[in-house]
This record gives C-alpha cells, sequence and structure tokens, in this order.
C-alpha cells in the first residue's frame, strides 16, 4: 500500500500464459524466416558466380520475409517488461522501474520538480466498445513517454480514475 505521499502507477506485462507460446512461435518462424534468407543470399552468390540456381528467388524471399518479420514481432512480445513509476513527494523522487524477463530489471530514479504532470489524453480505438480509453500520457525527464492505463471500467469511471492519480502526482510534483 501506497504512502499518502506516494503515487505508484503499474503497467502489467504481458502474462507468462501468453507470453510463452508467442516466444516458442516467434523463434520457429524466425529461425525459419533466417534460414530461408540464407538460402537466397546462397542462390544470389551462386548466380553471381555464374552457378546454376534451382528454384525461384522470388519464392525463397516471399518465404524469408514474412517469416522474418513475423518471427521477429512475436519474440519481441516476449520482451515486453512490466514498469513501475512511483511519484514520491517525501524523497522528491520518480523512480521508474522495469522488469524484464530473465530477471533483468532496469531502475531510473529522477528529480521530481524536473518531472511533469501527466496529460489526459483520449486514446482512439475502434475495436473498443465506446470508440477509445482514456490514458495518462507523460514524458519522463529522459526523453521517454509513458502511457498509463487505469482500464477495466467504463469510460466515465476510466477518466475520473485519471483524473484523481493526475490531481495526486499534480500536488507531489507542485
Amino acid at each position: 500500500m501506497p504512502a499518502a505521499d506516494q503515487v505508484i502507477l503499474t503497467n502489467e506485462a504481458v502474462s507468462p500464459s501468453f507470453r510463452v507460446p508467442f516466444a516458442i512461435v516467434g523463434v520457429l518462424a524466425l529461425a525459419l524466416g533466417l534460414f530461408s534468407s540464407a538460402q537466397v543470399v546462397v542462390a544470389l552468390l551462386d548466380m553471381a558466380l555464374g552457378r546454376p540456381v534451382e528454384g525461384s528467388l522470388l519464392i525463397g524471399v516471399a518465404i524469408a520475409l514474412p517469416f522474418t518479420v513475423l518471427g521477429t514481432a512475436f519474440v519481441w512480445v516476449y520482451f515486453i517488461p512490466e514498469e513501475v513509476m512511483v511519484f514520491d513527494g517525501a524523497e522528491r523522487s520518480l523512480t521508474s522501474t522495469r522488469r524484464f524477463p530473465f530477471g533483468v530489471i532496469r531502475e531510473m530514479s529522477f528529480d521530481l520538480n524536473r518531472s511533469a504532470v501527466p496529460e489526459l489524453v483520449w486514446e482512439r480505438n475502434s475495436d473498443a466498445t465506446d470508440g477509445g480509453y482514456w490514458t495518462l500520457t507523460f514524458e519522463l525527464p529522459d526523453g521517454r513517454m509513458v502511457k498509463h492505463r487505469t482500464g477495466g471500467q467504463s469510460t466515465a469511471e476510466e477518466k475520473a480514475a485519471a483524473e484523481n492519480i493526475r490531481d495526486r502526482i499534480a500536488e507531489l510534483v507542485g
């Protein structure tokens, strides 16, 4: 439970039950894409040296490119970190802790006086039932943009919760 002079924002990482299958499929697709890419490069070298090439380079590229791109995207999902932002009024600090897979933790602290108050932003999303959702968006002193969504509520409740958090942060930064 945070102290009265603290605001803690947590952006959850993707759950392991979702993350691990993506990593497995991603590694397999990436391996196939890289293997196909290597075969295309070998075929191009053979052509450059005047040797005959079996098969079509276009089919090789058509296999290599999408499998490499999709494999990379699926593996990227595995590495999305969990992020915890602690606005501490007593210590006048803002601490950003990012937890990546394999136990890698990156923690950065900033002076709370240099921190900006988050803006309340309506994010359009055609898939959402209300056409979008409310987020708190702010820039850290190192230039990284952070978005936080209270989520799981109606749009009105989500906006009220986000405004409450924004106002509490404004008091600490103030």
